[in-house]
């Protein structure tokens, strides 16, 4: 049984090429072929139509599975890690605390910077 894929290059056309015959955006067709999406029944009757093949002759293929960890764990780890990378750097430079990332301001130690007053 040929893919979606397999039945529209037999017919000689591109997923542009298909998607124009159907009336619908290419990256349609794209998804369809990589199994994010299935068509609906009124695109399948056109498919079956301009491809010159049945329901049952067509395979689509399983959808793909989403990654298991959380997008909010690795954004946690991203942002944790910048938040030590920026804390090693003030320690570095001689600021004592890093509230500003909270929306306060560097707290300057006075025993590695002078502060001079006019």
């Amino acid at each position: 049984m040929p893919t979606l894929a397999q039945a529209r290059r037999r017919k000689l056309l591109t997923q542009r090429q298909l998607a124009d015959k159907m009336g619908i955006k290419h990256t349609l067709v794209s998804a369809w072929e990589r199994g994010i999406y299935e068509p609906r029944l009124s695109n399948l009757k056109k498919l079956r139509e301009i491809l010159e093949i049945t329901f049952e002759q067509i395979e689509f293929l399983p959808r793909p599975e989403k990654p298991k960890a959380s997008p909010k764990t690795s954004a946690k780890t991203a942002n944790e890690l910048s938040r030590q990378q920026i804390e090693a750097h003030d320690e570095s430079m001689g600021y004592v605390d890093s509230t500003w990332l909270r929306g306060g301001r560097y707290d300057i130690d006075p025993a590695h910077h002078e502060i001079s007053s006019t």
